[in-house]
């Protein structure tokens, strides 16, 4: 993986994106050395383990969050995607991620979910404002919900529904990368 980040043509930046900010994407996971049999590996064993049905990758990304002070904003605020109920984000590390690694983090209350979608299929849904203020961020605390940062060694894997509330954290000391399937 650092191969590939070290060469700027295998980056995608997407228009109006600067070079300097704290994330960048790889245009082709593909062109990762051996993620066919890390694809091979993983997918059966969320279908079988996890899910119990058949599973459909309809996006993969990765990843690499770079060391640094920047402004906190887009993914670093807390959101929801408002994807469809079905959408389920499989999120491996490829990297350590600890504390000072820029690690995902939740905001969550055990048993509720956060956001019912409001996206039905690709022609009915409901775009609205999903980034949180502070004061509901804090509204929410009182209510008994807790933060969570997601750590992990390299090849940890972590499954969330991304209409739930999260968020990206900066890396302070080291950088993180991860594939999102």
């Amino acid at each position: 993986v650092d191969k590939c980040f070290e060469n700027e043509d295998k980056i995608y930046f997407p228009d109006g994106v600067k070079k300097d900010e704290p994330v960048v994407r790889l245009k082709d996971p593909w062109d990762i050395p051996r993620i066919n049999e890390l694809a091979d590996y993983i997918l059966p064993q969320l279908e079988l383990r996890l899910f119990r049905t058949n599973v459909l990758v309809h996006g993969m990304y990765c990843y690499r969050t770079k060391v640094g002070d920047y402004n906190k904003e887009h993914s670093w605020l807390w959101h929801y995607d408002n994807h469809p109920e079905e959408v389920i984000k499989v999120m491996i590390f490829l990297t350590d991620v600890d504390e000072n690694s820029g690690p995902f983090e939740i905001l969550h209350r055990e048993g509720y979910k956060d956001r019912p979608s409001t996206r039905i299929d690709y022609e009915k849904w409901g775009k609205h404002h999903s980034r949180l203020k502070e004061q509901q961020v804090q509204a929410l605390i009182n209510k008994g919900y807790i933060t969570e940062k997601i750590v992990g060694k390299k090849g940890a894997v972590t499954v969330f529904d991304n209409n739930n509330f999260h968020r990206a954290n900066l890396c302070k000391e080291k950088h993180s990368d991860v594939l999102v399937l």
